[in-house]
Formats: C-alpha cells, structure tokens, sequence
C-alpha cells in the first residue's frame, strides 16, 4: 500500500476514531493479513513495517494538530535543515523639516535553523504471533503511536516551559486559580497584536467562565455553551479552544498521568504563523526498518521520526498563565 492510499487513510482514520470507508479498512486488514501469511518472505515483512510506518506518521500528525495552533511549523524533507526567519528591524519614519534627508532604515531578519533529534521505538513481537494472529500488527500501531506521541509532547513542553518559566508578566504568569487581575492582561496584550486564541486542558479551561463579568450570574448563552462544551467559546474577545489532553498510559486517570500540561493556557495572537516564538520542525516522514532474529523468533520494527523545536523571538508573542492550583 501507497503512503497516501485508501487503506492508509482508512486504517489512520479508525485508530483517529474518525469517519472511515468500512469496504477500504476491510480490504487494508485483508493486505496484511496475505502479507502476514507469507511473512517468511522478507519482501512481506518489509511492506507490513512499512504500512505500520505509514500509519503511525498519519496517526501521529492528527494528534499533534495542536501544536500547529501555538507554533511556527515547518516540515521538510529527510535530509534537509528548516530555516526560520525572524523580522526585528523594519522601515522608519521621522517628522522632519522640509528638504532634509532621512535615515536610511531597513527590513532585518534573524535566520535560525532549528536541529532536530529523533523519537525512536523498536517494537518485537513472535514470528508465530505475526504468522498466526496478524491482528497484533494493530497493536504494534497503537502503542507506537502512543509512545512516540508522548515523548515530542514532553519535548515540546520541555522547551516552551524552560524559555518561558523565567520570563515576567505578561508572558509568564502563576496564580492561585485562574486569576482576573493577573490573566486579564496577558490577553490584553496578546490583543494588540491581532485578535487572539486562549488554547488550555479542560481542567484550567472551564475555570474562564467564573471569570465573564457576570457576578457568578453567567448569561444564559454563556452557560449553554459551558454545560454544551465544557468551557466558553470566547474570552475578552479571545476565542478559547480546548486542547486534546490523553492519559499516558493505563496505568492511572489522575491527572499527572496526562500528556500535556493541564494547569496553562496559551494566550497567542492569531496573526502570521512566523512571529510565533515557538519553533518545531519535522524532518521527513515516520521511517521503517524490519528484522527478524533467527536466535529467538522475534521480529522487530524500528520506527524512526525526526523533528526539532526551540524558541526564537525578539518580542515573545505568547503568553503562558500557570494555575498552581491544579
């Protein structure tokens, strides 16, 4: 199957839980369980490693949708550098006499390139286990995906929270709760830059409608919205967005076992992508090597996915808000 095949796509579209033609995800399960009953053959075991590769990439690009919303993001091909550019001078005007000659003023831009690292896992399952139940090439799918997901979710947090936790107000703000009088400002001024987006987990999320000047005595339209969303669509004129926060594992639904951060809201303006500070680069596509070892029966598949982030900016146009509380 074909990187951007029906079967791909299908099978992408059912671990997403998303609408899907049941005839082409019937037809992908029937590919890989033929390839699985050759799979003595290398040139089978090399397409169904190649189908998880496939698929972990796409599975992996929709639920990283989010960092789209908060960052500069670039991709490019395997091999290649991401450069981004940063504007900090630009043209001047002066109020002058008549007839005298102006500074000379220009446009400057900062280059970066951003280098990237590499999000590796190596999944191993029994010869037999392939041969026999090819179903378990489904859950090779969805850990990998799980497992990879985390691990450029805590970098990116990583690198975002070490730039801005040092930083003062209004970029980087903590209180007890949600707090009006230290939130508000930091909205406001993300405001003079266009119109912006307060992106949050639920837990911090929904904690926005106490904030509506209201009193406690939240406009019917307002509470629709919360009981219908779980938190208000918009905020001084910001429009609040929900980020998808899953748990780590199943080990435990507290919520320190969540992948992202749920105690901050984002507060971006929702102008041009590349005057965000926060930089992530992805280098190529999820790749796929496959191997089997004589000595155990095992056969194993080593995913590789690179991707880099940092943070750039002259004027930091993001703004963090920090609920200790949670």
């Amino acid at each position: 199957m074909k990187k951007n095949s029906k079967g791909i796509i299908a099978l992408s579209s059912a671990f997403m839980n998303d609408g899907y033609d049941a005839t082409n995800l019937e037809q992908a399960y029937d590919k890989i369980k033929e390839l699985a009953s050759t799979a003595s053959k290398q040139s089978s075991r090399e397409e169904i490693a190649e189908i998880v590769g496939y698929v972990v990439d796409s599975v992996i690009n929709q639920r990283l949708n989010f960092i789209d919303m908060i960052a500069d993001v670039k991709r490019v091909a395997q091999g290649d550098k991401a450069e981004f550019k940063l504007k900090y001078g630009g043209i001047k005007a002066t109020l002058a006499a008549k007839s005298s000659t102006p500074e000379i003023s220009k446009i400057r831009y900062k280059k970066t390139i951003v280098p990237t690292v590499e999000v590796q896992s190596r999944p191993s399952i029994d010869y037999l286990e392939l041969v026999n139940n090819p179903e378990t090439v489904m859950e090779v799918i969805e850990d990998a995906v799980v497992e990879m997901e985390n691990q450029v979710v805590t970098y990116v947090q990583s690198v975002l929270n070490t730039a801005y936790s040092s930083l003062s107000t209004p970029n980087y703000v903590s209180g007890a709760g949600v707090v009006k009088t230290t939130f508000d400002p930091q909205v406001r001024a993300m405001s003079r830059f266009g119109k912006p987006v307060i992106l949050g987990d639920i837990e911090v999320a929904t904690k926005l409608t106490a904030l509506t000047a209201f009193n406690s005595n939240v406009a019917d339209a307002l509470a629709i919205e919360h009981n219908t969303n779980g938190v208000i669509g918009t905020y001084l004129n910001a429009n609040v967005v929900q980020l998808t926060n899953r748990y780590a594992d199943d080990t435990s639904l507290a919520l320190t076992n969540l992948v992202s951060d749920y105690d901050k809201l984002y507060v971006l303006p929702a102008g041009a992508r590349d005057s965000r500070p926060l930089k992530v680069v992805y280098e190529g596509s999820t790749r796929a090597m496959e191997q089997l070892n004589a000595e155990d029966e095992s056969w194993e598949i080593f995913l590789r996915m690179n991707f880099g982030v940092e943070v750039i900016g002259i004027q930091l146009l993001m703004a963090i808000y920090n609920d200790t509380t949670l």
